[in-house]
């Protein structure tokens, strides 16, 4: 299951939505991307290279991930996504 959101100001009200990549590559006058936030979960089984010992043990992965885009917030040329959380929780 997932979730894929994105905070944006268009060109107008009521406007068409923009192409993604282009609101980010190239906006037009008056657009601008001001966040992204992906929530997902999984469900599946531990390998041994996570888990040595507990491969086939069924688990949950949780990931949570925003990444601000609006100037001055997070932490420019590190990781696009500083407010984060990964778990893998075994059933």
């Amino acid at each position: 299951d997932s979730l894929f959101k994105v905070e944006l100001i268009n060109t107008a009200p009521g406007a068409p939505l923009p192409d993604l990549l282009q609101a980010f590559i190239a906006p037009l006058p008056g657009q601008e991307v001001l966040s992204l936030k992906i929530i997902a979960s999984a469900q599946g089984e531990l390998t041994d290279a996570y888990a040595p010992g507990a491969a086939g043990t069924p688990a949950t992965l949780q990931v949570t991930q925003t990444s601000p885009t609006a100037p001055g917030q997070g932490v420019p040329g590190q990781d696009g996504f500083p407010a984060e959380h990964v778990i893998v929780q075994p059933n």
